[in-house]
């Protein structure tokens, strides 16, 4: 922070974007999204102009936050600036971040078509760049689409393919979103207790992994099983938690995953009643990230319930 505020004063453009451009994955999962897009953000206003790798690299972190916060007009912008900027430098690497995260764009607002064409556009850079750990995140990315099409057969291929180069890597990040986003493809199948295996694996491992924001999605997985399986309360408690956490990091949640969950919620709340929801809701979101975990994967389930004043 000290060296950002200092490049800034001095009105260092290329050090105020290197910086931003290096840390930009860390504030993204340290969930510090509001700080990092306000130091790119600056970096960017300092040299508008310029043409660099650095600049190109503040403009792909920019539009994570932007992204991440929900702001898809904003990150659209930017990383279609990032694109053309690294098309003229004509740096390879640089060009499949930017077609990737053009493909988040699209996806979150539902546009598959254009989301699969941004996605297969960076797949086949990356694997020109044999760079494996994006390899896998397009081809997670893939199954996403795949799952939301109701594709199930195509999705499994593909998060069992990024499974393996994420398990090789050792990558317990995208371990662990993979495994989760398998459970999804069992739950939507009505597998519910592979979907809770798969789910119970996923969240295991967020204690060891560094993607913060992550953990909330982790949540929900489970708020979503429990209220198919008419475990109102739980679901209640589990959405609450999740709500916390999201709103801890200003975490937006895209608009397909919002959609989904809210069919859950309505049934849980119509089971249980409005005022008991929320009242379970409350408890979840009091609860703390460990707590929200263990309460999750059923651990300590009695102090949990003295702490929580619920059975």
């Amino acid at each position: 922070r000290a060296a950002l505020a200092w490049a800034v004063s001095e009105n260092d453009a290329e050090a105020a974007l290197g910086l931003g451009g290096a840390l930009y994955r860390f504030w993204a999962t340290q969930g510090y999204y509001e700080e990092g897009r306000r130091w790119l953000e600056t970096a960017l206003d300092l040299a508008p102009g310029a043409r660099s790798a650095p600049r190109g690299h503040a403009l792909l972190g920019a539009g994570v936050m932007a992204f991440f916060q929900g702001d898809y007009d904003r990150a659209e912008i930017l990383w279609r600036e990032s694109l053309s900027l690294f098309r003229e430098l004509g740096d390879t690497t640089g060009i499949a971040y930017s077609h990737g995260n053009l493909g988040l764009v699209a996806d979150a607002q539902g546009d598959y078509e254009r989301a699969i064409a941004s996605y297969e556009e960076a797949l086949a850079l990356f694997r020109q760049l044999d760079d494996r750990t994006f390899i896998a995140f397009m081809l997670n990315n893939l199954g996403l689409i795949a799952y939301f099409q109701g594709r199930h057969e195509r999705a499994t291929a593909l998060y069992e393919e990024s499974l393996a180069l994420v398990r090789a890597l050792g990558d317990q990040n995208s371990i662990a979103m993979t495994l989760g986003n398998l459970g999804l493809v069992a739950f939507v199948q009505g597998d519910y207790e592979q979907a809770l295996a798969l789910q119970h694996e996923a969240l295991t491992l967020w204690r060891q992994v560094t993607n913060k924001p992550w953990l909330a999605r982790g949540i929900e997985h489970f708020a979503l099983i429990a209220a198919a399986t008419k475990a109102s309360e739980r679901a209640a408690r589990l959405f609450g938690a999740a709500a916390a956490l999201r709103e801890q990091f200003n975490a937006s949640l895209p608009p397909n995953d919002r959609e989904f969950n809210a069919r859950y919620i309505a049934e849980a709340t119509a089971l249980l009643g409005a005022e008991r929801f929320a009242a379970a809701w409350a408890e979840g979101q009091a609860m703390s990230s460990d707590e929200a975990i263990a309460y999750a994967l059923g651990e300590d389930p009695a102090r949990l319930s003295r702490a929580h004043g619920a059975a």
